[in-house]
């Protein structure tokens, strides 16, 4: 956003942004870059435009989630087809400066770009809010690709969230899924086990919360023991 425009117009846009999506024509050419303007809004270092760009965001996915456009390829699949196109080179620079790249593995991008907003409290209940729903409308059959999301909701939630996220794990007992994060199915490779060790790292670094730390130590020493080598 333009620097010049003062704070407060800059929201209102958003806020309207986030009313009108709804309402926009799905046959609009703006219609598909929709994520990844609000995606993009939610990374700007700007601690008064992040609430709202993250209730942008919040209602872009589940408007996009109500008109099946994740079906049978979940939200991953979706969004990084419609990364193609002109806004890709800019989007593919975001990533380079951020370190984080959606295309090697969205889930994790995605929660990446949310701790900040995990971490204040003004959005905490926001982030957290469009994280859990995220296991409702992220669409993917495949589990290993919404490891970003249990990533960031295990050690973060309480008591109830994380029952939740144990039955989602154990949903499908025929693939001899556990209730842990540590299975082939989940974690199917030493790209996804050292993808969650760092993050679990990142959060542990600024994390002064007794349930979080202990949670992280002991995901720790399990992942080492499920997947010694890495």
């Amino acid at each position: 956003l333009d620097s010049s425009i003062p704070i407060d117009f800059s929201i209102s846009i958003i806020n309207c942004l986030s009313h009108l999506f709804e309402y926009m024509d799905s046959s609009s050419k703006f219609y598909d870059n929709f994520f990844w303007i609000s995606m993009s809004l939610c990374q700007l270092h700007d601690p008064k435009l992040f609430g709202p760009s993250i209730h942008l965001l919040h209602s872009v996915i589940q408007i996009l989630h109500r008109n099946e456009l994740f079906k049978d390829i979940g939200i991953s699949g979706y969004c990084i087809e419609t990364r193609n196109g002109k806004l890709e080179p800019m989007l593919n620079k975001i990533d380079e400066l951020s370190g984080l790249s959606f295309e090697n593995n969205f889930s994790f991008a995605f929660v990446g770009h949310l701790l900040k907003g995990i971490r204040t409290s003004t959005t905490k209940t926001q982030s957290m809010r469009l994280l859990t729903d995220m296991m409702d409308l992220h669409g993917e059959s495949n589990l290993s690709k919404i490891l970003g999301f249990l990533a960031a909701l295990f050690p973060l939630s309480g008591d109830d969230v994380a029952s939740n996220l144990r039955q989602i794990i154990n949903s499908n007992e025929q693939s001899g899924v556990q209730q842990s994060l540590f299975n082939k199915t989940i974690i199917p490779d030493k790209t996804h086990c050292s993808l969650l060790f760092t993050f679990f790292a990142t959060i542990l670094q600024s994390s002064d919360i007794q349930h979080e730390q202990l949670f992280i130590y002991k995901s720790f020493e399990e992942g080492i023991n499920f997947m010694p080598s890495i």
